[in-house]
């Protein structure tokens, strides 16, 4: 753990040094890496607002923002970027999948399952296993939709039968919860599939540390 943190206050140094005699460098992103493993989501944040100010058009670090803001608990301020990130990188199935779990957060089905098709239509073919999941997964959401308009049909059925209100809640609140406590496993598979943010920002680690090779520490 403490080879970790002097790694990681190493790295700060260097990159904030490398941002100071260039501005528009695209270090930025690294950076914020460094602060988000480090634990300072705060300073992260900070660092690509700044260099998105610069580099406005950088998809990489808009995602990455929206996940530092998710993390943050700022999951409105997330999904708008996740949404300008779908937009605007039409390839970009890492910012559906991340709508996909926003709208199953906030209960909206038929909005998770736009987002499930738009990401069938995105993944690689070759990831057989994780295209296979995906449409799995709509057609579960199809299912629990058209249950879900049986039953509500069935209670308006219901009230013009008996005259009487019906609390619709009551009937559709057990199987929200039901589907619910399975809504954490919808994607959790894919995280082995989909390309991991993580190990590309410990790629750029790894690059940045070769770069600045010649300002590293030397051993004593």
């Amino acid at each position: 753990m403490k080879r970790k943190e002097e790694d990681l206050t190493y790295l700060e140094r260097v990159y904030s040094k490398m941002l100071k005699k260039d501005p528009n460098s695209f270090l930025f992103l690294p950076l914020a890496s460094v602060y988000y493993h480090k634990g300072n989501l705060a300073k992260a944040i900070d660092a690509l607002q700044k260099g998105l100010a610069v580099h406005s058009n950088y998809v990489t670090a808009k995602y990455y923002l929206a996940f530092l803001y998710r993390e943050n608990g700022e999951v409105d301020k997330a999904e708008k970027i996740f949404k300008k990130v779908a937009c605007d990188s039409q390839g970009h199935y890492a910012a559906h999948k991340a709508l996909v779990q926003y709208y199953l957060d906030k209960k909206d089905e038929k909005s998770a399952l736009t987002e499930l098709k738009k990401l069938a239509r995105l993944v690689p073919s070759r990831i057989t296993d994780f295209s296979s999941f995906v449409h799995n997964q709509i057609n579960r959401l199809e299912q629990n939709l058209k249950e879900d308009k049986r039953t509500l049909t069935s209670a308006e059925e219901d009230e013009e039968k008996t005259g009487k209100e019906t609390n619709v809640s009551e009937i559709i609140t057990p199987q929200l919860k039901k589907q619910n406590e399975t809504k954490d496993d919808i994607l959790k598979d894919s995280d082995t599939i989909t390309f991991s943010l993580e190990s590309w920002l410990k790629n750029i680690d790894r690059i940045y540390e070769k770069t600045s090779s010649s300002e590293a520490p030397q051993p004593k």
